[in-house]
C-alpha cells in the first residue's frame, strides 16, 4: 500500500513530529540542544517556515510550523538531515538517528490546538522545552 501524500499550501499550519532511531536519544546534552535548536532556526530562515512552537524532548521533538511556501517535506528532509550529519560528527557515529519519515498533521483550526491534560503539559512545561513567542524573546529564554 502506498504512503498517503503530504498536503502541502502556502500558509498552512502543521504539528510535526519526529522521534529517535529505536526511540533513543536524539540530544544528550545541553550542547545537542542548542545545536538542535540552531539548526531549527537555520531551517526557518532557509526555508521561509514560522517556528510557532516546539518541544525537544530526549528522544523525540514536536513543532508547530507555519510554511510560508508550500515546502513542508523539503524542509523537514532538510532538518532530519542536517541535524543528524551534525549530530553524528559531534558524536563520532553514523547512521540514521530518526525513525522513520517524520509525522505531520494539518492543523485547520484551532479545535486541534486543544489537548487533554496531559498533552498541555507537554505543550505547555517550560522545563521541556518549549517556548513561544518572537524570535527575540526564544533567545532572550536560551540565552537564560
Amino acid at each position: 500500500m502506498a504512503r498517503a501524500w503530504r498536503i502541502e499550501y502556502e500558509g498552512a499550519l502543521y504539528h510535526v513530529l519526529s522521534r529517535g532511531n529505536e526511540r533513543c536519544h536524539i540530544v544528550v546534552d545541553d550542547k545537542d540542544r542548542n545545536l538542535f535548536l540552531d539548526t531549527v532556526g537555520e531551517m526557518s530562515q532557509r526555508f521561509e517556515v514560522d517556528i510557532c512552537a516546539y518541544v525537544l524532548m530526549d528522544n523525540h521533538y514536536h513543532l508547530l510550523i507555519r510554511t510560508k511556501r508550500a515546502n513542508l517535506s523539503k524542509s523537514m528532509q532538510w532538518l532530519g538531515a542536517t541535524y543528524t550529519k551534525r549530530f553524528n560528527l559531534r558524536h563520532f557515529r553514523s547512521g540514521h538517528l530518526f525513525q522513520g519519515r517524520f509525522k505531520s498533521m494539518l492543523v485547520q483550526n484551532d479545535a486541534y490546538l486543544k489537548y487533554s491534560k496531559e498533552e498541555q503539559q507537554v505543550w505547555e512545561d517550560l522545563r521541556h522545552g518549549i517556548f513561544l513567542g518572537t524570535k527575540k524573546f526564544v533567545q532572550k529564554i536560551k540565552n537564560y
